[in-house]
């Protein structure tokens, strides 16, 4: 089916929006500048200061009581009384990746199937990126991938379908291939 005439101006005023989006934010975070063996330098993002007087011990207590990441997806899925089969459809995941997600409370999903979930339960960009903590990830401002998807989270697009769209038109990887649905 064609698109309108408005669908197509919309895609052209997000794709001018994204990229400028993207030329503002693609850049590596300056926090904390290392060098390798080749002499070649690299930003790291350390997450705890280097004047954090804290234990180990005490670091880690910190995040006792939290839940893991298939806990908390349970819990917003609950919060907004979405069904098993609304979030995998929506994620683009099988229902037996979702499936194992739900049976084992310490899962740990593969970066991509994080990404697509956060994404499927339609959170803002704050949640997004605690869900994707609580599975041990973050977005990367050194990744056009991660800045599309977080741009897109942010500006409401909560469909894989409608990111993937915009991964193609950057000529980057899909968010979910069908071929990877087996993906933990």
């Amino acid at each position: 089916m064609p698109d309108t005439l408005r669908d197509l101006l919309q895609k052209r005023v997000l794709s001018i929006n994204l990229n400028e989006y993207l030329r503002i934010n693609y850049a590596l975070e300056t926090t904390d500048t290392a060098e390798t063996s080749a002499g070649h330098s690299f930003v790291r993002k350390s997450q705890i200061p280097r004047d954090d007087i804290r234990t180990l011990d005490q670091i880690l207590s910190e995040i006792k009581g939290q839940p893991h990441f298939s806990e908390a997806v349970m819990q917003i899925m609950k919060q907004k009384q979405m069904s098993d089969s609304q979030v995998y459809k929506r994620a683009d995941i099988s229902r037996s990746v979702f499936g194992n997600m739900k049976a084992n409370p310490l899962y740990q999903p593969s970066r991509e199937t994080a990404l697509a979930i956060t994404v499927a339960l339609q959170l803002d960009l704050d949640s997004s990126e605690n869900l994707l903590a609580a599975a041990g990830y973050s977005f990367s401002s050194a990744s056009k991938t991660d800045l599309i998807i977080r741009w897109s989270i942010a500006h409401g697009i909560d469909s894989v379908e409608q990111i993937n769209d915009l991964l193609d038109a950057y000529e980057l990887p899909r968010l979910m291939r069908k071929s990877d649905k087996s993906i933990t």
